[in-house]
């Protein structure tokens, strides 16, 4: 049988294109487990870990003060997201920096005190990525009266499916 990306196989869109191998399957995820390819997975420079972008979503979300810490895993500010994952912050700047603009601007409705806003803004970004939004259509280009709304993905895949609550729950509320 031959091995097959997990996020190929369930529809995430490729986040991160690595040339004309891609995708490269290279490994199973070492938070999670399931095997990624070079468009879902990168290796932390932190800690030579192979680690799925799920994992590095529900990860920095959960450094951001949005559910429980991930041992190992833990992601002290932006500039450290991007030192680790190069390749993912690349990919997701424009979704990234759209909701930071607008987490600076109006902070998310179920947020308290002690969240870091650029950290959540970097998972939220990475989450609309894995889930197909195009740029035009994120958070903070989104049309009507909420910032947040942002146009529905083109799969099927909603945040439950794809990450840990509470930051699952954050990103549908975020959706509405």
């Amino acid at each position: 049988m031959p091995a097959e990306c997990w996020a190929h196989a369930v529809g995430v869109v490729g986040v991160a294109s690595n040339g004309p191998s891609a995708p490269n399957p290279l490994g199973a995820c070492f938070e999670c487990g399931v095997f990624g390819c070079s468009e879902h997975a990168e290796r932390d420079t932190g800690s030579g870990k192979w680690l799925c972008f799920q994992s590095v979503a529900n990860a920095t979300a959960a450094s951001a003060g949005i559910g429980e810490l991930i041992e190992g895993l833990e992601i002290s500010s932006s500039e450290e997201f991007e030192r680790r994952f190069p390749v993912l912050a690349g990919a997701t700047y424009g979704l990234r920096h759209a909701a930071r603009e607008t987490f600076e601007s109006q902070a998310p409705v179920k947020v308290a005190g002690g969240v870091d806003l650029n950290l959540l803004a970097d998972a939220v970004g990475v989450a609309q990525a894995l889930m197909g939004v195009e740029a035009a259509n994120a958070i903070g280009a989104g049309t009507g009266d909420t910032a947040y709304s942002w146009a529905p993905a083109r799969t099927e895949l909603v945040p439950d499916e794809l990450f840990a609550r509470p930051f699952a729950d954050l990103l549908d509320e975020l959706r509405q």
